[in-house]
């Protein structure tokens, strides 16, 4: 339903580089990546805010690179919100129906029940700067879908938002999405966000983007050492690889032997995420099946709410960051300066591509 080919646009000492993308019809993309990375001025490029200087954006299978805003089947909700302080609420909804020719009658009862899907239809008179950031959030939403877009394009639609809001805007998002079965395209900067809502997701970094996934490829599977590091992945390692089998043998800090279920050869590095590795008590008994296993020491123990994030030494410089439940934190007895035994599987050490310039 969104296809971008090769696009390229530049402001000032930016640009956005050949980007390319596809978002398919009633699919929910989410693009993240850091500030500056060229995001929301992608979103400005396919609404027809900026008149890109090549490539290609075509939306339902009609190229509209060239034609205005109001003609491209695109229903955009901006960051700010841009919402008309001196119209009503519902005249809000009705602006972009009014635009294109629906008749009044027509438009507001459009409005009304949009406003009744996203749960506000008791603001219909009131205006924006009596509402809150959530009840803002959802006159934007409602008046992005009032034009039944073939496209919705979302620039940080929650970032503005405290986090029992923003669980809700979020679901609402999905939900209305869902009905209204256009391609949605939102951007982010948070990878926690991309995780509840995206059904794919793609990084981008200075204008180019890095890498598509499902979400949980990007944790498990990401490409370089840019993605790896915006995902948290935490446990980056520099090792030495030896072909074995369909798999390699790496030699990290200190000596350390791994194995990677994938082949490789050479000076590389590796992602271990910290929820795949197991910690248990030194002297509690081997590792059952094919696991990579590793003494070392507890240093630290952070509770992170549902998590418990555990830092250890390994020696030589190799350092581990394991993820754990309270109930197996507790279950394991772990505690700063006790030594224990770190496992994960071969299937869980994931070898990065070196970054191009």
């Amino acid at each position: 339903m969104i296809r971008v080919d090769g696009l390229g646009f530049r402001v000032g000492a930016f640009a956005l580089d050949g980007v390319s993308l596809e978002v398919a019809a009633g699919e929910y993309f989410v693009l993240v990546g850091p500030t500056g990375a060229g995001k929301t001025l992608l979103l400005e490029c396919l609404c027809g805010l900026n008149r890109v200087a090549s490539g290609r954006i075509a939306i339902g299978g009609v190229d509209v690179t060239r034609r205005e805003p109001r003609f491209r089947g695109i229903g955009y909700m901006p960051q700010e919100y841009a919402l008309f302080p001196h119209r009503t609420v519902a005249e809000n909804v009705m602006f972009g129906l009014l635009r294109r020719g629906t008749p009044r009658g027509e438009a507001r009862r459009r409005a009304g029940g949009l406003l009744e899907r996203v749960g506000i239809a008791a603001l219909a008179d009131r205006r924006p700067a009596g509402l809150s950031g959530g009840e803002q959030q959802r006159v934007a939403l409602a008046r992005a879908l009032a034009v039944e877009p073939k496209a919705l394009l979302l620039d940080e639609p929650l970032s503005a938002l405290d986090d029992q809001t923003r669980d809700a805007v979020g679901r609402e998002l999905r939900r209305a999405h869902g009905e209204s079965g256009a391609a949605a395209l939102h951007v982010c900067h948070d990878f926690a966000e991309m995780l509840a809502l995206a059904d794919r997701a793609a990084v981008m970094r200075a204008g180019r983007i890095v890498q598509v996934a499902p979400p949980a490829d990007l944790l498990t599977r990401p490409r370089n050492r840019f993605v790896a590091e915006f995902v948290r992945a935490r446990n980056i390692l520099p090792a030495h690889a030896r072909r074995e089998g369909e798999g390699a043998l790496l030699e990290c800090a200190g000596g350390r032997a791994v194995r990677a279920a994938a082949p490789a050869e050479g000076p590389v590095e590796v992602v271990v995420r910290p929820e795949a590795i197991a910690l248990a008590p030194a002297g509690a008994g081997p590792a059952a099946g094919d696991v990579n296993a590793l003494a070392g020491m507890v240093a630290e123990v952070r509770p992170l709410g549902a998590t418990v994030e555990v830092r250890v030494e390994c020696g030589g410089g190799l350092r581990l960051v394991a993820a754990l439940s309270p109930r197996e934190r507790e279950a394991a007895g772990i505690a700063p300066g006790q030594p224990v035994v770190a496992s994960f599987r071969p299937g869980d050490v994931h070898v990065l591509e070196p970054e191009t310039p």
